[in-house]
């Protein structure tokens, strides 16, 4: 065999529909003439193959574009990293806390009811304002606030018995 592929070898091997073996054999690098009509079934070969790999061709980029796209869209959905500080008071602790700057001594949490305004998401940044309602000689009651974003999000009643050492 020269360095041009077969003819008649090339028109066998497409006969008998050994596509791989015309493919071995040569037949994209066989100049096939069109103004010759042994050499159609040659011509249609090739253009039914550079049509169908231009298709895997498309198809493989849409599929990279595709992957791209879900990966850039799984970026945006994930959560910001969490930042490296303490986390917030839980409002029990923080209403023990404001307790104790007005009186010293022990105390014991008696009734916490919470009212819950608008949901936050978890890991969110929330802000807590306790406030003194009332301050007894052996009992107080604390009002509680959550804000979110400067949005109120949640109330909170705490009634407290001061325990003397």
């Amino acid at each position: 065999m020269g360095s041009s592929p077969d003819r008649l070898r090339l028109l066998a091997l497409l006969h008998e529909d050994d596509l791989d073996g015309a493919l071995e054999a040569g037949l994209m690098d066989y100049a096939a003439r069109a103004d010759d009509p042994a050499d159609a079934p040659l011509l249609a070969a090739q253009r039914r193959l550079r049509t169908a790999w231009a298709a895997r061709e498309r198809h493989r980029a849409r599929a990279a574009r595709l992957a791209r796209i879900a990966a850039e869209r799984e970026a945006r959905r994930a959560p910001p990293p969490a930042p490296d500080r303490k986390p917030a008071l839980p409002p029990a602790a923080a209403a023990i806390r404001i307790l104790r700057r007005h009186r010293r001594g022990d105390l014991v949490i008696e009734n916490l009811t919470i009212y819950t305004l608008k949901p936050v998401q978890l890991e969110s940044e929330v802000e807590l304002i306790p406030r003194v309602l009332e301050m007894g000689r052996k009992s107080a009651k604390l009002e509680l606030e959550v804000f979110h974003d400067g949005n109120l999000v949640s109330k909170a009643m705490l009634t407290a018995q001061m325990i003397e050492r």
